[in-house]
């Protein structure tokens, strides 16, 4: 701009027409154009921090400037560090002076304080000094992770039971969590009160919130119900609420199979055939059955010793007459089991055949005393009964004898 100037050289008064030149800044603290109110963050939540201003001008304290500069730190904030502090997007485009202004900046990690400042620009742009700087914590997260609902059990074995479950997220469902807490109880009343059920060690990380995830737990007793359940927490950390629980059983110790049961023949049968047909009951799991027989109950000098498949067998060579006892026992990938209970049968004794007489010859006569008489041996015979008598239908028999040899006098 031009204006006259008034100089007083030697006692005499000049006009001298000169020009100016005025440079105006926009600014908060330390500007000739400050803004009537400092800034201010009046609001928090986990995520974000409201800020709130008077707009400066864009001359001074007047008119509109073109555009804001808001940045954040985790430390304060200098004109010395103010290049290397956050700057938000999105801010808002400046109002006429002395219009209140306010502002969210978002995507704040929860619980952590910041540091906010300010500056203006006209539109050449002419930058204002750094405004005030104020500190802000945001709230704490406050959100849990949802309860997982889905928890199951499954391919138990003697010490460990395998569960699977889907992830939720960090807030709710949305996100990945920061950690799992899972527990079990052989009663579903202790698992549900929580504090007193056994927390696992090695839990898995949370995955992202719809991921299948699985984990075994281990070092579980045989043959005994468990129940389980789950908590999620993020980092802050808020828990969620229990899971579902989970019930599953381990499996039993592998054991050796129980003794057969003995169908036939009944115990103290007599008079069977032979063969004697000996059946016992199937035994779950086994592989091999073992047949004993023999003529003494302490199975001393067996008569038969035989492995097989089959839970029957045919059992030949057997002496007439005798008593057998007879038992069996089951076999698996363990081994052995215990013997069945024992049973007896004996045989029938076979009909020898008709011993064929050898001498004298039939109708032999003039015969010197002593007469000796002899037969041939009939197999398998242990005595034999012979008679003499002077009527043929041996109704007064003069001998009638029982020995063991062929022949008498």
């Amino acid at each position: 701009m031009k204006g006259l100037v008034v100089i007083k050289s030697n006692g005499l008064l000049r006009l001298i027409t000169a020009a100016f030149v005025f440079c105006v800044y926009l600014g908060f603290a330390g500007s000739a154009s400050a803004a009537q109110e400092p800034l201010t963050a009046p609001a928090a939540t986990p995520t974000s921090v409201t800020l709130n201003w008077t707009a400066p001008g864009d001359d001074g304290s007047s008119g509109t400037a073109s555009q804001y500069d808001i940045r954040y730190s985790l430390s304060t904030i200098t004109d010395a560090n103010w290049g290397s502090a956050t700057q938000v997007t999105g801010e808002p485009t400046p109002q006429l002076a002395g219009t209140a202004e306010t502002f969210e900046v978002t995507g704040l990690t929860p619980g952590t304080t910041y540091y906010f400042a300010i500056k203006a620009a006209d539109e050449v742009p002419n930058w204002s000094t750094l405004s005030n700087v104020v500190a802000k914590a945001t709230e704490p997260e406050n959100t849990p992770p949802a309860a997982i609902a889905d928890l199951i059990t499954l391919n138990p074995t003697t010490g460990s039971i395998a569960l699977r479950w889907t992830a939720p997220g960090d807030d709710g469902s949305t996100g990945t969590a920061a950690q799992y807490d899972i527990r079990y109880a052989t009663s579903s009343a202790v698992i549900a009160a929580w504090d007193a059920a056994i927390q696992v060690s090695g839990e898995p990380s949370p995955q992202a919130a719809g991921t299948v995830q699985n984990f075994t737990v281990s070092g579980l007793n045989p043959n005994t119900t468990y129940y389980f359940a789950i908590k999620t927490a993020d980092e802050v950390p808020n828990w969620s609420s229990i899971s579902n629980i989970a019930n599953g059983i381990t499996s039993e110790l592998p054991t050796t199979p129980p003794a057969p049961l003995l169908v036939s023949p009944a115990n103290g049968a007599t008079d069977l055939s032979q063969p004697v047909y000996v059946d016992w009951s199937d035994v779950t799991g086994a592989d091999l059955y073992e047949l004993q027989v023999d003529s003494n109950v302490s199975f001393g000098s067996l008569v038969c010793d035989s492995t097989m498949t089959a839970t029957n067998c045919n059992v030949a060579g057997l002496q007439g007459g005798d008593t057998y006892y007879w038992r069996v026992r089951a076999h698996n990938n363990v081994g052995w089991g215990d013997w069945s209970s024992v049973r007896n049968f004996s045989v029938v004794c076979p009909v020898p055949a008709v011993p064929v007489l050898a001498s004298p010859n039939n109708n032999a006569d003039n015969l010197t005393m002593p007469v000796t008489v002899s037969w041939a041996a009939v197999s398998g015979a242990t005595n034999y009964h012979l008679q003499v008598d002077d009527a043929s239908n041996f109704s007064s028999p003069i001998t009638n004898l029982t020995m063991s040899g062929t022949t008498y006098n």
